[in-house]
């Protein structure tokens, strides 16, 4: 619990580094930094459920799948029909 509370913390006072125009300013790497890192998932939850989507799809029986087709395959089962 505390651990995730520092993590939030963090996260907080990275918003507050994007935040700040004049941090930006000064330290434009550095800025472009924390962009990306309040971007990045903190689960890997969804990725995990698109591969095992992926791999219920993708059997011996159905090697022979395009990408496209894989793809359509995947947004069906991800979000419905």
């Amino acid at each position: 619990q505390q651990q995730k509370s520092a993590i939030l913390t963090q996260r907080q006072q990275c918003i507050n580094l994007v935040k700040n125009g004049m941090t930006r300013d000064m330290y434009p790497q550095l800025s472009l930094a924390v962009e990306i890192f309040l971007c990045a998932s903190i689960s890997t939850a969804t990725v995990e459920r698109d591969f095992s989507t992926m791999n219920r799809i993708l059997t011996d029986l159905r090697n022979r799948l395009t990408t496209e087709h894989l793809e359509q395959l995947m947004r069906i089962s991800i979000e419905g029909p």
